[in-house]
């Protein structure tokens, strides 16, 4: 009973010690204005109008593209089912959920190795390896993610799994695959690398194989039928972007059997050379997390050649590295690789302790590690890395800017700056500048925020040409913040 009580103790202590670290940089960033339209104000919008019970069309990709159904972005029904919480948590919904989800899926990976072994000291640190790894401090840098959801309910799925509780396994399955449609082809691979797992049992066997074809035949309908079909004009799936590989999944598959030789080197190289050791990057930290395990655990390697595969054939070199939310689905199949390896290997208590000491440590420090320095293109230190005094500083007092953009009306039509927009999306017409439409009120950060999809002088030469438009008035320039009024919105407002 002192054991069981004393694991208690010691899981709540640690999760609170990872909460505190993870709100450090997810909840700082969205209040010093780190976080952005794309993609938590467009999540917000979402969340605002699912909670009003309609389809969100966003308004917020414009001017990249015309309105759009925000299911022909990616099919997510994640944010549906969490839209209710906007009622209480306002912006910060999506942030806290994601927080709590990453939580939730360290606490999965402790009860499946308390069912894998005997020796109390391998569950808690595989949770602390868990929470210890580069991706995960990623992904919470960058705004909100329903990819990372469906990674934190996947050390639940293979727990329910491997107890052969099926009503909790389908249930975990298909949180995972509603949270985006290219979960649907993660899970496939999941699948198969279950079939290996389980090869010798008959019921896995059957029930792996046929959680694979599900997975596949979703992933397969939502890019090819569905979404299109949500989509304005009927527009294919918008995130096949691998020009290494061609322009369509048929010229992928193509380019796999044919080019077989050319299509392992891009897990390497790049065919743009103007961009270095980022995917050698990627490589050196799966290693240093654990990741050599999937040499001795090929079953659990399968499970992520997807993930490989999106990130390391796309087109974009951000999606190659370490950055943002696109490594997350690394970290719980390398701790599920490495703790297996070592439950199974054949060495006594002690010696397994040490092991799994030595490699949580390594990963921890590389974890912190990464948030130092890197390789992969667009890294924003301040936005990452929480035991950095910028981090914390803007060159504006956040306080202040909450407290003017607070009093802007709740129905009022308002184009932001990207960096404002996630404050402001709760409404029911919420634009990014450039793009004003027919905005009662227009605010923008002059300093401290993005000015994405504008470049820094684009975005200098429209504040000028805003400055000379007759249809608004500068009602507000103070801290760094302009806010613009419309001239034909009859209410006067006072922000000081």
């Amino acid at each position: 009973m002192l054991k069981l009580d004393s694991n208690k103790k010691t899981i709540g202590i640690m999760m609170a010690f990872f909460a505190i670290v993870y709100a450090l940089i997810s909840l700082v960033n969205h209040y010093t204005f780190r976080t952005y339209a794309l993609d938590l104000g467009l999540h917000n919008h979402a969340l605002y109008d699912y909670s009003h019970f309609r389809f969100n069309y966003s308004l917020i990709l414009q001017p990249l593209f015309e309105p759009r159904n925000q299911l022909s972005d990616h099919f997510d029904l994640m944010v549906i089912l969490l839209s209710p919480l906007v009622w209480i948590f306002g912006s910060w919904t999506l942030l806290i959920v994601q927080i709590a989800a990453i939580l939730f899926g360290g606490f999965g990976i402790y009860k499946y190795f308390k069912n894998k072994t005997t020796n109390p000291s391998l569950p808690l640190l595989a949770m602390f390896h868990f929470y210890s790894i580069w991706g995960i401090y990623s992904a919470l840098s960058f705004d909100y993610h329903s990819n990372v959801m469906a990674a934190m309910f996947m050390p639940w799925y293979i727990y329910f799994f491997d107890k052969k509780d099926w009503n909790k396994t389908i249930l975990f399955f298909i949180l995972m695959i509603i949270c985006k449609e290219i979960t649907g082809l993660w899970l496939f691979f999941i699948n198969i690398g279950l079939l290996i797992h389980y090869r010798k049992q008959k019921e896995y066997r059957v029930k792996s194989l046929l959680f694979s074809i599900i997975s596949i035949a979703y992933f397969y309908s939502m890019i090819r039928f569905i979404i299109p079909a949500l989509s304005p004009s009927g527009n294919n799936y918008i995130h096949f972007s691998f020009d290494a590989l061609g322009r369509t999944p048929e010229d992928a598959i193509n380019a796999v059997l044919r080019r077989f030789q050319y299509v392992i080197s891009l897990l390497f190289e790049s065919p743009n050379q103007g961009y270095f050791a980022i995917k050698t990057e990627l490589h050196f930290y799966v290693l240093l997390s654990g990741g050599f395990a999937l040499f001795y655990k090929p079953q659990f390697a399968l499970m992520l050649i997807s993930i490989y595969a999106q990130k390391l054939f796309h087109s974009d070199p951000t999606k190659w590295g370490i950055n943002y939310h696109y490594s997350i689905e690394f970290v719980p199949v390398i701790t599920l690789a490495l703790f297996t390896w070592l439950c199974e290997k054949n060495i006594n208590s002690n010696k397994q302790k040490r092991l799994a000491f030595i490699f949580t440590a390594i990963s921890f420090v590389a974890g912190i590690a990464s948030l130092d320095h890197r390789y992969s293109v667009y890294y924003d230190r301040s936005q990452a890395c929480f035991f950095d005094d910028r981090h914390y500083k803007q060159p504006f007092n956040p306080t202040e800017i909450h407290h003017a953009i607070n009093k802007i009306p709740a129905l009022a039509k308002v184009s932001a700056g990207a960096s404002l927009v996630p404050h402001l999306a709760m409404r029911d017409s919420i634009f990014c500048y450039p793009y004003i439409g027919n905005s009662d009120f227009i605010v923008l950060l002059k300093k401290g925020g993005s000015t994405f999809p504008q470049y820094p002088k684009e975005f200098k030469k429209s504040l000028l040409e805003l400055s000379r438009d007759s249809m608004y008035v500068k009602v507000f320039d103070e801290n760094e913040l302009l806010i613009y009024q419309n001239k034909k919105y009859q209410q006067v407002l006072n922000f000081k």
